[in-house]
């Protein structure tokens, strides 16, 4: 139940998409986005990736090339197989 909106950012501008029992919402990979809870809302997430690396709040600021190519984003942002957790 309840209610509330995912904001998201990208390099075509800002977007606010209502969130409500069974809206269905989804953006690509790049997407700078936050979630606002404004009436008990309750969310089901899937992610594809399985989780996100980082602890926290976290922005990437990359030039427009990186953010408008997939694959030039994909590999800017790809954290290595063998890499220490922070």
């Amino acid at each position: 139940g309840g209610s509330g909106s995912v904001q998201t950012l990208t390099t075509t501008g800002y977007q606010e998409t209502p969130l409500t029992p069974g809206a269905l919402v989804w953006f690509t990979p790049g997407t700078i986005h936050r979630l606002v809870n404004e009436d008990g809302l309750r969310l089901i997430v899937l992610m594809q990736n399985s989780g996100l690396p980082e602890a926290g709040d976290a922005v990437l600021t990359l030039p427009p090339g990186r953010l408008t190519d997939p694959d030039d984003y994909r590999a800017a942002v790809a954290v290595p197989a063998d890499a220490e957790e922070a």
